[in-house]
């Protein structure tokens, strides 16, 4: 039996899997040709581009939001804390918590069970009436369903 090596380098945007090329996926790069991996993009930025070939497809989260290394998308950007707003911002500066949450340190965080907040402000949040319940982060109370005994 005989052996035979065979080289195998792949393009940038691709590594070295075995014997085959595989391309790097959304959220990571490969600048080198014959790479045995891919770069991840860094905490703080994301990329939906496969296959990239260079550190310059990672793109910088919007202001004040953050995401985990290796994200894909804009949407791996959620916002910092005291700067509410939907992933993939804008995150944009708020020093008033808003409706079923309250102030806890310089946070705001959602009211505990069995009250709520249905206003923007730093108040704290009210406990529900006797027979009304709330969940976690409630906006309202809503009535309790009564169990027949069986």
């Amino acid at each position: 039996a005989e052996s035979v090596c065979v080289a195998v380098s792949c393009a940038l945007g691709q590594y070295v899997s075995g014997i085959l090329c595989v391309d790097c996926s959304a959220g990571t790069y490969s600048d080198v040709i014959g790479a045995t991996s891919c770069v991840a993009c860094p905490a703080g930025a994301y990329s939906d581009v496969a296959r990239a070939s260079s550190a310059s497809v990672c793109t910088t989260c919007p202001a004040n939001s953050q995401s985990p290394i290796s994200s894909s998308s804009v949407t791996s950007c959620t916002c910092n804390v005291g700067y509410p707003g939907p992933a993939g911002g804008p995150c944009t500066f708020s020093s008033a918590c808003t409706p079923g949450n309250t102030r806890s340190g310089v946070a705001c965080v959602p009211c505990s069970y069995g009250t709520f907040k249905a206003t923007t402000g730093d108040e704290a949040c009210t406990t529900c009436a006797a027979g009304q319940k709330a969940n976690l982060g409630a906006t309202a109370c809503t009535g309790c369903v009564a169990i027949a005994d069986v």
